[in-house]
């Protein structure tokens, strides 16, 4: 279908690889001279996957990435207290340095235009956690915390997050209700979550809620998760990970990993309806974000569900999906036109997946496409909408120098006394693996 070159997770060498889909299902296929064929399943749905693969590429990307990147991930510390087995920057091998004072007002100013992400490691465990995001305030920078969530079990801490300025707080988790059995070793942790969520709630900080899946252990917890939102409308997001074959991780099993269209088949078989639709709704989606020039990866699908009394349900079920479909096919042929006339041609095409259920939705679905327009501004989602980000990223396993460049994410770290500039893809996927081809991440003001 679809000529790749892709990495050999045996010897980590470059090979030939190629998307290859049927009526079973869609894999990346690659073939080592030494180590034989070796395939990672895609999706489920061969065809319909085999199509969207033709849209991301042949209709809105072309082979060059494009689009900007909304949001830096800035690397505070290696330090982590939870110790996750399949972490995928392993702390136990720190590729970068804690982050000082300066090294973080550089980037505050170099890349005040985006967000930034304040990670790690856990950002928590840095001791001037605090003071960086009143830096960032001061600046009028847009910030995230991105944290297991252990310290902000502490009321008292989420309350100083508060008055220090951080804009949104993204609360990682493996586990959510009990029932589930514990195949990762981190269930202990999950009532320490669910009190720093709730705590969060009470400090009046938006909650991004962040599962990390694995194949066949933990899935439920992405419903889980949904449940617990759904009358809960300060939680403005479910940012899903499938666990990476990277760092830490490349010790675990290899069918551990889980693709986003494989999270959309455990949505699906929650909440029924037509699984095409999810497809329609992703080149929906892909058109959309190409047109707001925000770079897209197709290892991400975004769906979208509807706050309702009597639960969450997919946005699909409050469109005309079959419209929406016809609507696609058509925009096609404006794909490449210069961009106002492709923005154009595209709300004209979207009319037919409007319906009588669509128009108390049509205010809410604006400010969603407005809370997007300059930065991904998470904490103003409108409440009655959850988005829901489902991605994985690239590792040995599923490498695609076709979609590896097409990170949307950024990452700034330390390393020799410089602030480094890495993409998160490339930047997680070498810490196994340095393809002669790669870029390499570069030093700001070289």
């Amino acid at each position: 279908m679809r000529s790749t070159v892709s990495i050999c997770p045996d010897c980590m060498r470059e090979v030939p690889g190629a998307v290859m889909a049927g009526k079973d299902g869609a894999w990346l296929v690659r073939t080592c001279p030494d180590h034989g064929e070796y395939r990672f399943p895609l999706s489920r749905h061969g065809e319909a996957y085999a199509d969207l693969d033709r849209f991301f590429f042949d209709v809105i990307e072309g082979r060059r990435a494009a689009g900007r990147i909304t949001n830096y991930w800035v690397f505070l510390t290696n330090r982590c207290q939870q110790k996750c087995p399949y972490c995928s920057v392993n702390t136990d091998s720190p590729f970068h340095d804690d982050m000082k004072e300066e090294d973080f007002r550089q980037a505050l100013r170099e890349y005040r235009g985006t967000k930034l992400t304040l990670s790690g490691g856990e950002p928590t465990m840095h001791p001037q956690c605090l003071d960086f995001f009143r830096e960032a305030r001061k600046m009028g920078v847009a910030t995230q915390l991105a944290t297991n969530g252990l310290r902000l079990a502490d009321l008292e801490f989420c309350r100083q997050l508060k008055e220090a300025g951080v804009t949104e707080v993204r609360i990682s988790m493996e586990y959510w209700d009990e029932g589930l059995p514990d195949t990762t070793g981190m269930a202990h942790h999950r009532e320490q979550k669910r009190k720093a969520v709730e705590n969060c709630l009470r400090a009046g900080i938006p909650v991004i809620l962040s599962p990390t899946l694995l194949k066949g252990c933990n899935e439920r917890t992405l419903l889980e998760t949904l449940a617990y939102a759904a009358d809960r409308p300060e939680i403005k997001e479910l940012s899903v990970n499938g666990f990476s074959w990277n760092g830490s991780g490349t010790g675990l099993a290899r069918d551990l990993m889980i693709m986003p269209d494989e999270m959309v088949d455990v949505i699906h078989g929650e909440y029924g309806g037509d699984r095409e639709s999810y497809f329609t709704l992703a080149k929906t989606m892909f058109a959309a974000l190409h047109l707001l020039n925000i770079r897209l990866c197709l290892n991400t699908q975004v769906l979208v569900f509807v706050r309702r009394r009597e639960g969450m349900r997919p946005v699909n079920e409050f469109l005309n999906m079959r419209g929406m479909k016809r609507g696609v096919a058509a925009w096609e042929r404006f794909a490449r036109a210069p961009r106002a006339v492709s923005l154009a041609a595209f709300c004209v095409c979207m009319l037919p997946a409007l319906s009588l259920r669509t128009v108390p939705l049509l205010w809410s679905l604006a400010l969603l496409v407005f809370s997007n327009l300059s930065r991904i501004k998470i904490h103003r989602y409108p409440a009655r909408l959850l988005p829901v980000v489902l991605n994985t990223n690239c590792s040995p396993l599923n490498a695609d120098n076709d979609i590896v460049p097409r990170c949307m994410s950024g990452n700034l770290f330390m390393s020799g006394g410089k602030l480094t500039e890495g993409m998160s893809a490339l930047t997680l996927r070498n810490r196994v693996h340095r393809a002669d081809g790669d870029a390499p991440a570069k030093h700001r003001g070289e």
